[in-house]
Formats: C-alpha cells, structure tokens, sequence
C-alpha cells in the first residue's frame, strides 16, 4: 500500500508579485515622438469613449477630484469650479504651457499610468514658449483627414499641431483648417463635456468630408505654411527625445548672434527685415522680453534656420547671401489666423452676448489684435463696445444708487444718536474707502442733511 503512495512537489505558497493597477484604461496616445502627436484634451475625449462615458462625466467624477487631492493649492476649491476650468473657453490652454495643462496632466498620469502623456501638450517648453499667441481659443480640423482616416478605420483623434494659432492649414492636404461646424455653425470648444473627437460637441454632427469649398491659397500663404507646419511639426515630433530642454537665456544668446550676424547688430535693420518694432528687437537683444512663436517663426523664415535649432542649437553661422524677405501680403495674411467669416461669426456670438464684455476681452477671447479687429469689423466691434459702455454705466448707475441708500440709512442713524452726520462721519460709520471722493455722493449727502434738519 505503502508503493501506491505518490510524492508531489512542495507548493509555493507565497503570493505572486502583481504590479500597481491603473484607475483607468491606460490608454496609449497617439503618435508620441511624429509631428502629428495627440493632443490632451483629445486624449481626455478619447478615454472617456474607451469607458463609454460622456468626458464631462470622466472630468466631473474622476479628474477634478484628483486635481483637487493632489494640488496643494486646489484643494479648497469646489471640484465643480476646477471642472468649469477644463472646459470650454478655457480648455486650449489644457494644451499648452501653464497651470491648467500641468494640473490636468498630473491628474490624467496618475490615473492611466502613462508617463509620456506630457509630450501631449507644450509643458516640455514651459520656460521658454510664450502663452500669449501660442494656441487656438477654439477647435480647429481638417476634414479631409477626419473622412481619410474614418474610411481607412484608423483612430480619430486631434492633432496638438491643430491646436497652435499660427498653423491655419493642413500639410498633408493644403487646404485651410476648419474652426466651424458646417452642420449647426457653431464654433466648438477643445473640451467640453460632450467632446468626441471628429464630432460636433454641439449637434454630434460627423465633421469630416473629402469634398470642400473653400478659397484657394495664394502661393505665399502656401509657402509660409508648409514652412510653419513643417517648423512646428519638427519640434513636436523632437521633444520625447530631448536629453534637456535648452534654457532661455541660451536662446537669448542665440537671438543676439542672429541680429549681429545678420545686420551687424543693426537692430532697425534686423526690424526691418523680419517686418517688426525696433524697440521689439532691443528688447530680445537685451534680454528683456522673449519673443512669440510667431516672432520666432518669422526669424527662422526669413534667416533659413529651423525652428528646432534655434531653440536647442548654439548658431554661430548664417548665410546672409540667402536670406528670405518677407513681403508685407506674407505678413498681413499672418496676423490672421482665423479666415475672414469665422472671426466674423466669432465676434457676432459677442454682439448678443449677455451680460455685454469690454471689445479688449473680446480681443483676447478671439484670439487677435483689437486693432485688427475695428479696422476689418468696425461696425461689429462698435456695437460690442457700444452695448459694453451701456451696462457699464448701468452698473455703475445701480452701485451709485446702493451707495445713497447706505449713505441715507447711516446719516439717519447718526442723526437718531445726536451725532451731526458730515461726509466724514458717515464714511467711518460705513468703514467706506473712497466712495466719499465722488461728488455725486456728497451732493446727495447733503441733501438729505437738508431733510434732516440740518444745514438749512
């Protein structure tokens, strides 16, 4: 009996080493290290869709309250208010330099495990890219590439070279970047809570087509565009594999000996050249102020550098029998990034917007020089401004007639004490700072000293 018995191995009961699980599915990005690299806030649409939740649900419920955990700073603030700063108007900036793309980054690592979703915005050249004219306020796409890769059942998602205001065509088709819905005319936000990348966030309309209608493109438009598209796209697709982001006052450097190689140091020459201020150009010669992309562009164009190295290479040589000149169509058409009817569109969302904005806000919200804007849309922006004065006064009006009622209400309460109510009196019994330097307020003050029975 004792040969029937069988001898088995000693079972190794020590539990197996299993590795950390990701909140959510970690999700690979699109196109990490090529020019045509994913953007964020497509990410952020895209895993929402790989959960089969609205984003607005993803953000609401799992990316707000995390921000708000692992930021010092967010921490008393309500996770609704951190979610209206992801979306909508303020969700371009998702994609590029400051805080709200670090916050949404931290917070999207954490919960997918992906390390090298920071090549999805432009935090790589936080210290060096200047935020102001760097990304689109709205949404912009080509539809040729939406329909392209639809038919051939590749992923849909957002380019982030979509997202920069300056790249207002597609290289890959050479038509002009579309920032409108054809379907219900709406311009649409990065992010929103109903954002799914090729689709309206407005109607859910289907955003691609092979067959458009549009304006051609004058042959610099199309020189200067392949040249942005391929500048930007190169330092985009270098990023991942940067041993070091190059500092600015290296760039600095790199400017100075441009504008001493170029036209000796000449800095009204160099202005003339690249179509900008002279003070501008001291200002980059000294140190005292880093040019925008645009700028930088414009110097690359016409020095025929890359963009690439002027930020991550020492120049010390430039070929000044070969230089560009930028004619002033090439530079008009440039400070326009947006075509004519969308900027128009843009601005009569304004019009009828309530409460009225100051035309500097709206400026700034559309994303183009005020000055642009009243010399191509007079009519429109005087309207903005005219209904923004209108309710000025009229708040200023309503403050003026609760600073009476104070000042009445206080003069009587002075008065029932045997207290003579005078301007000063019924400033320190309002703890008011200021108000009583308006004439307006001390004339009414008097007034109802008057009705009191004082002063008579």
């Amino acid at each position: 009996m004792e040969n029937d018995l069988l001898i088995y191995d000693k079972w190794d009961l020590t539990p197996p080493d299993i590795l950390p699980r990701s909140t959510l599915h970690s999700l690979a990005p699109i196109g990490v290290g090529s020019s045509d690299v994913e953007s964020l806030t497509s990410y952020v649409a895209r895993l929402a869709d790989s959960h089969q939740v609205t984003t607005g649900i993803l953000l609401i419920y799992q990316i707000a309250p995390l921000i708000s955990l692992l930021l010092p700073h967010q921490s008393n603030i309500d996770t609704k208010i951190i979610f209206s700063k992801l979306i909508d108007r303020n969700s371009g900036a998702a994609n590029g330099v400051g805080l709200i793309a670090s916050s949404l980054l931290l917070a999207i690592e954490q919960l997918t495990f992906r390390p090298e979703l920071k090549f999805l915005t432009l935090l790589s050249w936080s210290g060096i890219l200047h935020d102001r004219g760097l990304l689109r306020p709205h949404s912009a796409w080509c539809p040729m590439c939406y329909e392209e890769w639809k038919e051939k059942n590749l992923t849909i998602y957002e380019p982030l070279i979509w997202k920069f205001k300056i790249i207002t065509t597609c290289s890959h088709h050479q038509v002009f970047l579309s920032s409108k819905c054809p379907h219900c005319q709406q311009i649409i936000s990065h992010l929103s809570s109903r954002s799914k990348p090729g689709y309206c966030s407005k109607c859910h309309q289907w955003l691609g087509t092979l067959h458009l209608s549009q304006e051609n493109m004058t042959p610099d438009e199309l020189t200067w565009q392949v040249f942005v598209t391929n500048n930007v796209g190169s330092v985009l697709a270098s990023t991942p594999y940067l041993l070091k982001i190059p500092y600015k006052q290296d760039i600095f450097q790199n400017l100075k000996r441009c504008i001493d190689l170029t036209t000796s140091g000449n800095k009204q020459a160099f202005a003339k050249l690249i179509n900008s201020a002279k003070q501008t150009i001291f200002n980059w010669y000294e140190g005292n102020s880093f040019p925008q992309i645009l700028a930088l562009l414009k110097i690359c164009y016409c020095l025929n550098i890359s963009l690439f190295n002027l930020l991550t290479s020492n120049i010390y040589d430039i070929d000044i029998h070969n230089i560009n000149d930028l004619n002033p169509t090439q530079c008009s058409k440039m400070n326009h990034y947006l075509p004519f009817d969308e900027i128009k569109a843009l601005l009569l969302d304004y019009v009828d917007k309530s409460p009225p904005i100051p035309m500097e806000k709206v400026a700034q919200e559309v994303g183009q020089n005020i000055r642009d804007l009243y010399r191509f849309f007079p009519e429109i922006c005087r309207s903005i401004a005219i209904k923004s004065k209108k309710y000025r006064h009229y708040l200023s009006e309503k403050k003026i007639e609760t600073l009476y009622e104070q000042a009445k209400s206080a003069a009587i309460e002075l008065a029932n004490l045997g207290i003579y109510p005078s301007d000063s009196k019924v400033q320190n019994h309002l703890n008011w700072k200021g108000h009583m330097k308006n004439k307006k307020i001390r004339d009414y003050l008097a007034q109802v000293r008057r009705e009191l029975g004082f002063d008579k």
